[in-house]
């Protein structure tokens, strides 16, 4: 896995709807949050729908960790309609530090059937 991979593999059922919430907490400069409007575009098929793209609003727990207001971006994840993955999305968020920073990484999502 790369860098520009989150660690978090998120695991569905066929026909899930999901809110994925995935860490930026490793690649944020202390203090700095995710502002604006993040997006979340698959890249491996169109099989997925991807909605609700947002910046945390609330204090976290990912994989066990507490991350903070603005350090993690949240989307909801449908319309898988086989077991066909892994499928690759790729996120990008611009950052509020002087000079704004935009951070793209990508998260693993797995389809598993019923």
């Amino acid at each position: 896995m790369g860098i520009a991979t989150a660690t978090q593999v998120i695991e569905m059922v066929v026909a899930e709807k999901r809110l994925v919430s995935v860490s930026f907490d490793k690649v944020l400069d202390s203090g700095e949050a995710i502002t604006g409007t993040p997006t979340a575009t698959e890249v491996t098929t169109s099989d997925l729908t991807i909605g609700s793209v947002s910046a945390s609003t609330a204090v976290l727990t990912i994989d066990n960790e507490s991350i903070g207001i603005g350090r993690a971006m949240q989307f909801l994840v449908s319309g898988q309609v086989a077991a066909n993955s892994p499928y690759s999305i790729l996120m990008t968020a611009v950052t509020d530090s002087s000079p704004a920073q935009t951070i793209k990484r990508f998260c693993t999502v797995k389809v598993v059937s019923e």
